[in-house]
């Protein structure tokens, strides 16, 4: 019996199809953002929509696959080293703020030489570590991450070897994440500094997601639903076709309810994974998740920031997304050329010092 074995080949496919729903989203769910005349031809329409912006709309869910992914991760981390530490979490972080910083010096710089941004030491401060995305948009995410893999720590006082009662736990914080956004509306924030008030209802809301890719992992759940699928002849490709346009659908009617992502997140990576996995798209996702991460950090400067007009200079959307996709994957090249030579500088000054 063939099992889903979730290893880092499926990972790397699951964070293919997230860059690329994320690349979607910000070329066509925003047209307010595309400042030419031009914008683009659209494959066809639905309902008075472009497929474009609808794919776009959808596209959202990138947010909740990484984090989905990044839960996953950590467990499959924590059968390595038999437990969880908050040394772990800052491992993780060094090796994404490497990333980011290479990223923001290479690119951040184009602004103030080229593009007349004005130069503020607080606000390059704030968006160098990461606390504000001024810069970049799309670098909001960034703060986000750092913040739930530093609550790592705590997961054994929410998950543990009961899975009902660990998606109870779960459970419970969303709510109250969505109790705080009540409080908000109400005007808590006038009592309560509103930088916390944010943060933990962000924080409480995002968890969903990032706990329920640990649960998963932990209990196995894509090898059982594998196996399931399989007894009961559901494992082939037009189910799993079937599985991820009902996904869609579902999150485009309900449009920005992101209180379901938890539950659709896991569905979608499960289908996805199986639908591509041996395919002839199969090597094409796996080298988009080896560099999603500098594709995600680099994508909008050329979509949005410096280069709008060059990525929509062939009109057509399809191949404006694949312009998008060439030059982000271009750019990672490029940047992990340079963490290799700033890892090699470092390694030769060090065996200097210590002859």
């Amino acid at each position: 019996m063939r099992e889903l074995n979730f290893t880092k080949e499926h990972t790397k496919i699951a964070k293919g199809v997230a860059i690329l729903l994320m690349l979607t989203h910000h070329l066509f769910a925003f047209p307010d953002r595309i400042h030419l005349d031009q914008g683009y031809i659209s494959l066809f329409s639905i309902g008075g929509n472009n497929i474009e912006f609808i794919m776009g709309v959808f596209g959202n869910i990138c947010v909740s696959m990484y984090i989905f992914l990044s839960g996953y991760g950590i467990y499959m981390s924590s059968l390595k080293n038999g437990k969880i530490t908050l040394k772990d979490s800052f491992k993780r972080l060094k090796k994404l703020y490497i990333n980011y910083w290479i990223v923001f010096i290479i690119f951040v710089p184009i602004g103030f030489i080229f593009f007349n941004k004005e130069l503020n030491i607080r606000e390059f401060i704030l968006n160098f570590i990461g606390w504000s995305s001024s810069y970049n948009g799309e670098w909001w995410f960034f703060r986000l991450y750092v913040e739930l893999i530093l609550l790592v720590p705590i997961l054994k006082f929410i998950i543990n070897d009961n899975l009902l009662k660990s998606i109870i736990n779960v459970t419970v914080l969303l709510l109250f994440s969505k109790i705080i956004e009540y409080g908000i509306n109400a005007g808590i924030d006038k009592f309560i500094p509103s930088l916390i008030v944010y943060e933990v209802r962000d924080i409480l809301f995002w968890q969903a997601c990032f706990f329920i890719g640990y649960i998963c992992a932990k209990f196995n759940i894509y090898s059982k639903a594998l196996n399931l699928f399989i007894k009961i002849k559901m494992d082939n490709k037009i189910i799993y076709t079937i599985l991820l346009l009902a996904i869609i659908f579902l999150r485009s009617k309900f449009g920005y309810i992101f209180a379901i992502d938890f539950i659709l997140t896991p569905i979608l990576i499960f289908s996805t994974v199986n639908l591509l996995y041996d395919t002839i798209l199969h090597k094409l996702f796996i080298l988009l998740g080896e560099h999603s991460t500098n594709m995600w950090l680099t994508h909008s400067f050329f979509c949005y920031t410096y280069f709008q007009w060059l990525i929509f200079k062939p009109r057509i959307s399809v191949i404006i997304l694949v312009w998008l996709v060439i030059l982000s994957l271009g750019s990672s090249y490029f940047i992990n050329y340079i963490q290799r030579w700033c890892t090699s500088f470092v390694s030769r000054f060090k065996l200097s010092l210590s002859k």
